[in-house]
């Protein structure tokens, strides 16, 4: 679901991000062949891969789909593809080169806030134009940087408010489990203090980081299972990229279920839950406070390999219709619908 709701808002944003430009302000180089350059710059090699390689699969539908209806102000988008393979330093190399020497108008690309802060001197030096499509830890703002994501207090705050309330599960103790970089440490750093301003003590709040590409996570589940034996607790993850994959196996190999230690993460989509063998209820998309309901589009889903995927819409009754399709094949086994979805999101 996020990667559907992602491809809806990477269409306009392509469409949008040419067009603000006019092509009377698009350098005669960009428009060569009569096409504009647009730069796809996601790894497709490397820890980060089973991430990016989805988002960059997601632009090329984009462009394919705005082509087909005639293009951008007569003109045909052109995808100029580079692979910074998980590398952050490469990811500012490759930035030179689709700006410099492809003379690409725009970039889509990055996923990790490391590498998207390598880019970042760069696009300003140059001037170029960043759509950045994930959720970040804020505390960073650019004229050249479209920061399509949510900041934590968009995302983060509100997941743990609703784990905290007697709809969420009431969690006392807290897991704050991450990938060891500027996001998942600002992120909880955010969260620690939130927490505490909820009186939730130090000794009730495990802050835990792994490195890009770890694999064990036999200890720290376990770690997680013993600390949850103090009062009720829940983990917020901020693991990225295919560490996810043995995470969840990980947690499933110790029966944790989500009904004794709900875990929240906002850093996994289909591919990273594509092996996991725990039961998992998804969300993509929290509907604003006091935004209407109707006409929200796809928001929740569980899913069933053999079936298909039930989808909820917001202002809808429960979910009845199953849809065969893409995320059928992808995901595995998604637990039970639970009561009361917009709970959730």
């Amino acid at each position: 679901m996020q990667n559907l709701n992602s491809r809806r808002f990477t269409l306009k944003a392509l469409t949008a991000a040419v067009a603000l430009t006019g092509l009377s302000a698009l350098p005669s180089h960009a428009q060569s062949g009569g096409t504009i350059k647009v730069g796809i710059l996601h790894s497709l090699s490397g820890t980060m891969a089973i991430s990016e390689t989805v988002l960059k699969d997601t632009v090329l539908m984009a462009i394919d789909e705005i082509n087909a209806k005639g293009g951008v102000l007569g003109k045909k988008l052109e995808p100029v593809i580079v692979d910074p393979a998980s590398n952050w330093p490469l990811f500012a190399e490759k930035t030179k080169q689709l700006l410099g020497q492809d003379k690409v108008s725009v970039i889509f690309g990055c996923w990790t806030s490391v590498s998207r802060k390598s880019v970042l001197p760069v696009v300003e030096e140059m001037n170029g134009l960043l759509f950045y499509p994930v959720q970040y830890e804020g505390e960073e703002l650019s004229k050249n940087v479209f920061y399509t994501g949510a900041a934590p207090n968009q995302q983060a705050i509100p997941a743990v408010d609703y784990l905290m309330s007697k709809a969420g599960g009431g969690a006392k103790r807290w897991v704050l489990l991450g990938t060891d970089y500027v996001y998942p440490r600002t992120t909880n750093k955010i969260l620690r203090a939130y927490l505490k301003s909820k009186g939730v003590a130090d000794k009730d709040i495990d802050e835990k980081y792994t490195p890009f590409g770890h694999s064990d996570y036999q200890t720290i589940v376990a770690d997680v299972k013993k600390f949850s034996q103090g009062g009720k607790t829940a983990v917020v993850s901020t693991i990225n990229g295919d560490s996810n994959v043995p995470f969840y196996k990980e947690l499933g190999n110790a029966g944790l279920k989500a009904k004794d230690v709900p875990v929240v993460a906002f850093s996994v989509g289909e591919e990273e839950l594509r092996w996991a063998s725990v039961r998992l209820f998804c969300c993509s998309q929290r509907r604003p406070s006091g935004s209407p309901s109707k006409g929200r589009g796809q928001s929740v889903f569980t899913a069933d390999s053999s079936s298909g995927c039930r989808m909820w819409r917001w202002g809808s009754k429960l979910p009845t219709a199953w849809l065969p399709g893409a995320c059928a094949r992808r995901l595995p086994r998604c637990g039970p619908w639970p009561a009361g979805p917009a709970a959730w999101c």
